[in-house]
This record gives structure tokens, sequence and C-alpha cells, in this order.
């Protein structure tokens, strides 16, 4: 094999590539990836054997041919190097990297023990706006929890027909919900679709579409009772599903509230920063409203650092109360929302709810810690 290529593009696979490889020594060869010719583009391969991901990188094919080769050495090798172009060249199973400057050999191995990526066959397909895609599963992805020992809530929730398309997370300590109207996606079917995604596949979508060239085109979904496969022209993963129900969250989701809070979101999320210095081991923050005074009190003290008191302005409808919240949860929720001015619906011992003053689509759940 003998291809070259812009350095930059290469770069861009390999970070995408390196996140699937699987960093441990049961099954050493998942920690490899597989770099063979197509056509005029090298195919870049990687799996940990529930994520399969294909890469094609635009250049040059001089000499067709295939290697696998450890990905984090590769990776780490190519991010180091500024050069505009690249050649990789294959001699008796070593790979060859060769620059204006640099000349490097990697020992690499015989593709024949690389595992095949399935394939998924279905007719089944789901056509979303990029932008809108990325927005949202930036969104619920933070209250997915990662290597929970519950596969349903180590996922990303769809839910879909004609009209919505919801998609919900949770790690029973909070919730996302995101919802998107027809305008937003195609959906050929005529039966409702529910399926579990796996976070760390959630995650990759993420990372790829943070690096799509034209964010405004649109990405392809296909799925399958236990498959599901993203095809975004140069790059497609294939993921299995999630066995099992998702939880019956729509009964968490809070639907009155014994005081309404209107505040501003750059303000709250500075306010909380500032007094989770203070907060102790268990992350809690202290919210006590006023609503004589029409403002929030936050507090934090830890016996170590000392304590500390922020007053903020907003409106208030409702009771005076007391309520205490993880500090990292609440920001999470709060970071997730784009607009200015926050909604806030909380009941003592109650999920709060937070989400936009003028967006109704996105909620974020959250349990207050009883202490």
């Amino acid at each position: 094999m003998k291809f070259t290529c812009l350095t930059s593009n290469l770069k861009k696979a390999l970070n995408v590539c390196d996140k699937i490889t699987n960093k441990n020594l049961s099954l050493p060869i998942l920690n490899n990836i597989l770099i063979k010719t197509v056509k005029n583009q090298l195919q870049l391969i990687s799996t940990d054997l529930e994520i399969g991901l294909n890469y094609f990188v635009s250049g040059e094919v001089i000499d067709s041919g295939e290697i696998i080769v450890p990905s984090n050495l590769l990776l780490n090798l190519i991010n180091n190097l500024e050069e505009e172009k690249i050649t990789l060249e294959t001699k008796k199973n070593k790979l060859y990297i060769q620059t204006k400057e640099v000349d490097l050999s990697v020992q690499g191995f015989d593709s024949d023990d690389f595992p095949i990526i399935p394939k998924i066959k279905t007719d089944n397909v789901l056509e979303i706006d990029t932008r809108e895609l990325l927005l949202t599963l930036s969104q619920v992805i933070k209250s997915a929890k990662a290597g929970f020992n519950k596969p349903e809530l180590n996922s990303v929730y769809f839910n879909f027909d004609k009209n919505n398309i919801f998609f919900v997370s949770t790690d029973s300590f909070r919730l996302s919900e995101k919802q998107l109207s027809k305008s937003l996606y195609d959906y050929s079917g005529d039966k409702e679709i529910k399926l579990i995604v796996p976070v760390k596949a959630i995650s990759e979508v993420i990372l790829i579409l943070q690096n799509f060239e034209d964010i405004d085109e649109k990405v392809k979904i296909y799925f399958s009772n236990n498959q599901i496969f993203f095809d975004f022209g140069n790059v497609n993963m294939i993921s299995r599903l999630i066995e099992g129900e998702f939880p019956n969250y729509k009964n968490i989701i809070p639907k009155t509230f014994q005081t309404k809070i209107q505040i501003n979101r750059n303000n709250f999320i500075k306010s909380i920063k500032v007094i989770s210095l203070m907060s102790s081991q268990i992350k809690d923050i202290n919210i006590q409203v006023d609503s004589k005074k029409q403002e929030l009190i936050l507090k934090g003290s830890d016996v170590n650092k000392g304590e500390g008191i922020y007053r903020l302005k907003c409106l208030i409808d409702g009771y005076d109360s007391k309520i205490c919240f993880n500090y990292s949860y609440i920001l999470d929720g709060l970071e997730s929302i784009n607009n200015d001015e926050i909604f806030m619906g909380i009941s003592e011992d109650s999920p709060a709810l937070i989400k936009s003053v003028s967006d109704d689509n996105f909620v974020y759940i959250l349990m207050p810690i009883r202490i």
C-alpha cells in the first residue's frame, strides 16, 4: 500500500477512530486500527465488537493494500506532525510514515486477524438535520450515566413516529428530554419506533458531528431490531442496540410546582460556580427562595473550606422554600440550554424542572438532595 493525503485530514480521522479502540489486554487486537485502500481513498476501521466505525480519507492511492497498526501510537505520531502532506506506505507488515522532515516506521500485523464489522440489512431510515442532531445529543447525553450496571440507564432513548421524535436519557438522579418536530426530520415508516442506543455510541456520534465539514447536510440513520447505523457520508458507524424496556419516564416529569422561578441563565451559572467552591464533598448547594425580596439565596459550606452566600435577583411566583441540589447536576442542566432566560419549577422533596422560558422542547428534571 502507498497513499498520500493531507496530514490534517488523517489527524481528524484518527482522532475519531481511536475513541472506539478498546484499551484492554484481554483482546489486544481491538487496540489496533485497520488501514486499507478503497478506490481513491484510505479507509480506517476501528471496533470494540459493539461499535464499528469506517472513516474514509480522500487522497491519492499509488499502490493498494492494507495493514493493522496500534491505534494510539499512530494517533500520537500523526498528531505531532506539522507538515501539510503525508505519505503512508506498507512493506512486510510495517507502516512507513514520511513527510519532508520525518521518516517513521510502525510495526503492524496481518489484516486477516482483524474482526469483521457487520453490515445492517434494513429499509428503515430516519433522516435528520445534522445541526439539530448535534445540539440534541449534546443536550441529553449529560444525563446518561456511563458505566452504569443497568444498560438501559447507560443509553439514550429514541422514540419517534411521523410527527415527533423524543430523545431521552436518565441516570435516576436527573432526566433530559428533547423533542424535535417533524419539520426537522424525515421518517417514511408508519409505526412508532423505540430504540435504546448505548451512551458510548452517542459520544462517538457527537465527536463525528463536531468534526462534520458540512453541518447543513442531513444524517441518515438506519435501524433494525438490534442494530443502528449512522451514515455521515465519508464516515459511517454501526452499533448494537440495548435490549429491554426504557423506564416509563413520563410519570417523573412534574406538572405543577409550589414555586416558579424565572432567572437569567448566565447569572445563575456564575452564582453556582462561585458557591460550589465552598461546598462539601457531596457537592451540595442549598437554595433558599425569598418571594418577598424576589431573590434566591445560594449557600455552600464545608468544615475545611469555610462558607459562602450568593444573593441573586429573579422573578418568583409561589411560596418561600429551601431545597438542596448537587451543583454539578444543576450546572449540566443550565449549560444544556441555549436561551438567556430560564424557568425553574420546584417543590420541596420533589423533582425540579428546568427549561428555557421561551422553548418547551428541552426539559431537564433534577432530584433534590435529601440531607
